[in-house]
C-alpha cells in the first residue's frame, strides 16, 4: 500500500510537467544549463528526492546564467504537504516555479563553506540565512539533511521540508510559568502575567547585550504571542522581577554566559530521590539537567546561555512553554508555617559551617599562623602570590553572599507567618546575627562591600566605603543581640551574649577600645562562661568556653591539617573576649585591670603570672604573644596583625606586601558587576 501511494506522489507531481510538455510541443522549452540538467540527473537517482527532481526539470532557467547551481531539495513528503491554498489545481500539489526558485542559489557552495549566520540569496530574490548549532546547519530554520555534491557545477543540499513554502507568517507564543508559586495542585507553577519575553537571534547577541530580534509581554494567562516572526532559531529570555529562566548565570571571562538549563520541577521528595545528586534539589525546585550523565549536578552541566530555543517554520505556529524562578527556589518561596522558618534557618546554620571552615584555612595559611608544606595549592596565599581567578576566594565571596540571601529571605519573610511574637524574634535575631557575623568576617578579608538585604543580590553591586560597611555589620549584630536571650539552649545557636562578643571583636578592629570594654565585659559578667583546659576546649562542643560554634566536627581537608589542637574550631569562644577586654583596657590606661585578666588566661595555660608593675611595652608585647598562641590558627590572625599595624614587619619576609592587606575581590564578581571596584594591586 505504501509503495502504491509513494508512486502515486510521483505521478501527482509528474503531472505539471506533462502538461507543460504538450503546450511545449507548439511552443519549445528552451534548453536548460549543463548544470541544472546534470542536477536533475542527480536527483532521479533518489527516489525520495524524485517529485523536486521532476519540478525543477519542467523550468525554464535558460535565461539565468546557471554555470555552477546549488540545490536544495525537498523531499516528496514536502510537496504532499504543500500548503493546499497555493495548489493550481485540486488534481495535483502543482509547486508554482517562482517557489523552487526560492530552492536555487547561483554558484558552488558547498556545507563546509557555509559559515554561522550567513546569508545568500536565491533565484528569487529571497534571501536564506544559515544557523549552525551543535552540528547541524539550519536554513531558514529548516535542518539540512545531508548533501551530495556530483561535479564541479552543482551542488544538492537535502532539506527536510520546502522552504517559506506559504506566505503565512510564523506565530510563536510563549506560555510563562512562576514557579515560586509551585504546589502540588500547581506542578509548574502559576501563569506569570507582565513577564517580558524576548527573543535572540544568537547567543553572541545576548552576551553583548544587543537589542532582541522580538519582544512581548506575557498577559492576564501568561502568554507573551509573537505574530510575522519571520522563521528561523530563536533563543528565549523571560524574566519577571528577579526571575527568570537563565538558572545559575555566571558570566565568564570570554564574555559568555554558563548555566543551567531545566524544564520541568520535582513533584516529590521520591522524584528528589530517584534523580541525579544536587545539593538543591527538592519539591517545587528545578530538575535540572545532567547534561554529561554523570548522575551529579555541579559546574559541568553547564550549558551556554540562553538554553532554551525555538525553530520557527513559515506559516507554522508553535507554542513553547518557559518556566521562570531561581536556581533554588525553595529559598525564596514564602514561608507558609514555623516548620518550614526553622528549616531555613537549619539550612543556613548547616552552610555557615563549611563557610566558616574557609575563611578560618585562608586567615591560617595567608598569616604565619600556617604554612603550605602540606598544602602545596595553597602556597599562593602562603607567598602572597594570589591573584583574583583564585578559586577559594571565590567561594568566600560567592558563597557567603548566597548565604546571605537566604538569610534575607528570612528576615523578610517570617513576619508573614502565623509564628508568635517571641519566636519571629528569635528566627529573625539569629538570621541578623548570623548575617552580621559574616559581613564582619568579609569585611576583614575584602575590605569595603556591597549592602545586601533583598532576595538576590543587586546587578550592579556598589561597595560602600569602610566606615559605612562596619556601621552596617555592627547594626546587624546589634539587631540580634536586641531580639535573642543571652543564652541559648544550645552553644550551636546565636545568641545574645554572641553578639555581644562579635561586637566587642569588631570595635576591637576599628580601634574604638570603650566600646570593645563595654561589649566584652558585658560578656564576662554575664557569668555563662569560664576558661576551660586546652584538651577540653576543641574536643568537647558543649564546653562553658565556647560561644558561638556552628559545628562540633571539622570537614574542610585544609583546614584539618592547619588546625591541630582539636576536633572543632568555633566561631567565637570566651578567651577571645578576655583578650579583647585586655588590649582595650590597657590602651585606655587600665593596665593593672587587664594584667589581672592576662593571670587568669596565664593561669589556665600554666604559663607565668605577671607582675603588677610590668613595663608597657613588655606588657603590650606579651598581649600579642598571647593572642598569637592562644588563638593560633582560629581565623583571627590577620585582623590582629592589621590592628598593630604588624602586617609587613611579621609577613613581610615571606613576599607580603601592604596591597595584600586584602584579598582581591574575585575576578568573576567583576565581571558580572562592571560597577565593583577591585582592591588596589591587583
Amino acid at each position: 500500500m505504501k509503495k502504491l501511494l509513494f508512486y502515486g506522489l510521483l505521478a501527482l507531481a509528474a503531472l505539471p510537467a506533462c502538461k507543460k510538455d504538450a503546450k511545449d510541443n507548439t511552443n519549445p522549452k528552451a534548453e536548460n544549463p549543463a548544470s541544472v540538467t546534470a542536477a536533475v540527473t542527480s536527483l532521479k537517482k533518489t527516489d525520495s528526492l524524485s517529485a523536486f527532481a521532476n519540478a525543477l526539470s519542467a523550468m525554464d532557467l535558460s535565461k539565468d546564467n546557471l554555470d555552477e547551481v546549488t540545490v536544495f531539495a525537498a523531499p516528496n513528503s514536502a510537496f504532499a504537504n504543500y500548503d493546499p491554498n497555493a495548489r493550481q489545481s485540486d488534481a495535483a500539489p502543482a509547486i508554482p516555479d517562482s517557489v523552487i526558485r526560492k530552492h536555487l542559489v547561483k554558484g558552488f557552495i558547498k556545507l563546509s563553506q557555509l559559515k554561522d549566520g550567513q546569508q545568500l540569496t536565491t533565484l528569487s530574490g529571497q534571501t536564506l540565512t544559515f544557523m549552525i548549532k551543535e552540528g547541524k546547519i539550519w536554513v531558514n530554520g529548516v535542518e539540512i539533511l545531508h548533501s551530495d555534491s556530483a561535479d564541479t557545477k552543482f551542488v544538492i543540499h537535502t532539506i527536510a521540508r520546502l522552504l517559506n513554502p506559504s506566505t503565512k507568517p510564523s506565530t510563536l507564543t510563549v506560555e510563562v510559568y512562576n514557579t515560586i508559586k509551585w504546589t502540588t495542585a500547581l506542578p509548574a507553577g502559576a501563569p506569570q502575567a507582565g513577564a517580558q519575553v524576548k527573543l535572540y537571534k544568537t547567543h553572541l547577541d545576548f552576551q553583548n547585550n544587543a537589542a532582541p530580534a522580538y519582544t512581548a509581554e506575557t498577559d492576564n494567562a501568561g502568554k507573551a504571542v509573537f505574530s510575522n516572526v519571520t522563521g528561523g532559531n530563536y533563543y528565549i529570555v523571560a524574566t519577571y522581577d528577579e526571575l527568570n529562566n537563565l538558572l545559575g548565570a555566571a558570566k565568564q571571562q570570554n564574555g559568555t554566559y554558563l548555566g543551567f538549563i531545566s524544564d520541568s520541577l520535582y513533584q516529590t521528595q521520591e522524584e528528589v530521590a530517584g534523580g541525579p545528586s544536587d545539593a538543591s534539589a527538592a519539591p517545587g525546585n528545578f530538575r535540572l539537567s545532567d547534561v554529561n550523565g554523570d548522575g551529579v549536578i555541579n559546574a559541568n552541566d553547564r550549558v551556554l546561555l540562553p538554553a532554551h530555543d525555538v525553530t520557527l517554520v513559515s506559516g507554522v505556529s508553535v507554542s513553547k512553554r518557559i518556566l521562570i524562578g531561581t536556581a533554588n527556589n525553595s529559598q525564596v518561596r514564602p514561608f507558609a508555617n514555623e516548620a518550614q522558618v526553622n528549616a531555613a534557618l537549619a539550612a543556613c546554620y548547616a552552610q555557615l559551617s563549611p563557610w566558616h571552615e574557609m575563611q578560618t584555612a585562608i586567615d591560617a595559611i595567608y598569616t604565619d599562623d600556617a604554612d603550605c608544606s602540606k598544602l602545596p595549592d595553597w602556597c599562593n596565599f602562603n607567598t602572597y602570590t594570589i591573584n583574583p581567578t583564585n578559586n577559594n576566594i571565590a567561594t568566600l565571596w560567592i558563597s557567603g553572599f548566597q548565604l546571605i540571601s537566604q538569610l534575607n529571605r528570612i528576615l523578610l519573610q517570617t513576619d508573614g507567618t502565623s509564628m508568635n511574637a517571641d519566636q519571629k524574634n528569635i528566627a529573625k535575631g539569629e538570621a541578623s546575627a548570623m548575617k552580621g557575623y559574616i559581613y564582619l568576617q568579609l569585611i576583614t578579608y575584602f575590605g569595603e562591600v556591597p549592602f545586601h538585604d533583598d532576595l538576590k543580590l543587586a546587578a550592579n553591586q556598589v561597595r560602600k566605603d569602610l566606615t559605612a560597611s562596619y556601621a552596617y555589620a555592627r547594626k546587624l549584630l546589634e539587631d540580634g543581640s536586641s531580639l535573642l536571650p543571652a543564652q541559648p539552649a544550645s552553644n550551636s545557636r546565636f545568641s545574645s551574649n554572641a553578639c555581644k562578643a562579635l561586637l566587642a571583636r569588631l570595635y576591637l578592629q576599628t580601634q574604638q577600645p570603650l566600646q570593645a570594654i563595654e561589649y566584652s565585659t558585658s560578656v564576662i559578667n554575664a557569668g555563662k562562661y569560664m576558661l576551660e583546659a586546652p584538651n577540653v576546649i576543641f574536643s568537647k562542643p558543649a564546653n562553658r568556653e565556647i560561644i558561638f560554634s556552628s559545628a562540633d566536627a571539622i570537614n574542610f581537608t585544609p583546614l584539618k591539617t592547619t588546625f591541630t589542637k582539636g576536633t572543632f574550631v568555633p566561631e567565637v569562644r570566651y578567651t577571645e573576649v578576655m583578650l579583647t577586654a585586655a588590649e582595650a583596657m590597657n590602651s585606655q590606661g587600665r593596665k593593672m585591670e587587664a594584667v589581672n585578666i592576662v593571670n587568669m588566661l596565664h593561669n589556665r595555660d600554666t604559663l607565668a603570672t605577671l607582675s603588677p608593675a610590668i613595663d608597657d611595652q613588655q606588657f603590650r608585647q606579651t598581649l600579642m604573644t598571647d593572642w598569637k598562641n592562644s588563638m593560633k590558627t582560629e581565623g583571627i590572625r590577620l585582623a590582629a596583625l592589621s590592628r598593630w599595624n604588624m602586617l609587613e614587619p611579621v609577613l613581610g619576609p615571606s613576599g607580603f606586601r601592604m596591597q595584600n592587606k586584602l584579598l582581591p575581590i574575585p575576578q568573576i564578581v567583576i565581571d558580572q558587576n562592571p560597577t565593583m571596584m577591585q582592591n588596589p594591586g591587583y
